[in-house]
């Protein structure tokens, strides 16, 4: 099992107020294997982005570790494109 580490940088809105430069946030995020993206909630700037991108991986991750099997289509959700499915146990699920 693998683990999914993103740094982000949040509040990339507020320019003037900036403590970390973009290139120091994507350089310690190169040097400990993460991801780097720069978010802002109020301005609507790569959240859904963020999160697509960790569920992606969390869904190659598992397909890569054989957690996958086929499933009734009524059974699953898509996450977009054609993606296998994670299969969670019974305890798992939400209605």
């Amino acid at each position: 099992m693998s683990s999914c580490w993103h740094c982000t940088g949040n509040k990339s809105d507020l320019v003037a107020e900036r403590e970390v430069a973009t290139s120091v946030g994507e350089e310690f995020a190169r040097r400990h294997g993460m991801r780097f993206l720069e978010t802002s909630a109020k301005a609507a700037d790569n959240v859904d982005a963020l999160f697509s991108d960790i569920a992606h991986q969390l869904v190659s991750d598992a397909v890569r570790d054989g957690m996958t099997h086929t499933m009734r289509s009524a059974d699953t959700t898509s996450l977009g494109g054609s993606s296998p499915v994670l299969v969670l146990p019974s305890c798992c699920r939400f209605s």
